[in-house]
């Protein structure tokens, strides 16, 4: 559990943690030098004109996201005499549009495409395996 405020580490070196959010994988990389004792973090100047280490926001993992497909859901018509006291209605899902960018596989490209393709000039040397794999 993160606990808000200084938090000592080891050999005199302090983390301060403020609200905000985080996230499971976040991670801040702290370069110390034995031969210096020195902590090569970025400081900065505040209100008061003191220098203070900066807040940094964490290292973390970098997610992506994107769009997959377009779906419609809609309640789907039902009978009385279909529909059970007490049952969920049934939903029906039609896909209205396929975001993906669909390319061939390697299987399917003709040999001069998939030597361009695996940026071979003279011999593609995965030829066989992959040939291997197709049907």
């Amino acid at each position: 559990m993160l606990t808000l405020g200084s938090q000592e580490l080891e050999g005199g070196i302090e983390v301060t943690f403020y609200e905000g959010k985080f996230n499971t994988g976040d991670y801040w990389l702290i370069p110390a030098r034995t031969a210096t004792s020195h902590i090569e973090w970025p400081k900065t100047t505040d209100s008061s004109g003191k220098i203070q280490p900066e807040a940094l926001p964490p290292k973390g993992i970098e997610h992506h996201y994107c769009c997959l497909a377009i779906v419609a859901v809609a309640q789907q018509s039902t009978t009385a005499s279909s529909e059970g006291a007490g049952s969920a209605p049934a939903l029906e899902a039609s896909l209205q549009s396929d975001c993906r960018c669909l390319f061939p596989s390697l299987c399917q490209l003709q040999e001069a495409a998939a030597e361009t393709a695996l940026h071979q000039t003279h011999q593609c040397h995965l030829r066989g395996r992959i040939q291997a794999g197709c049907k």
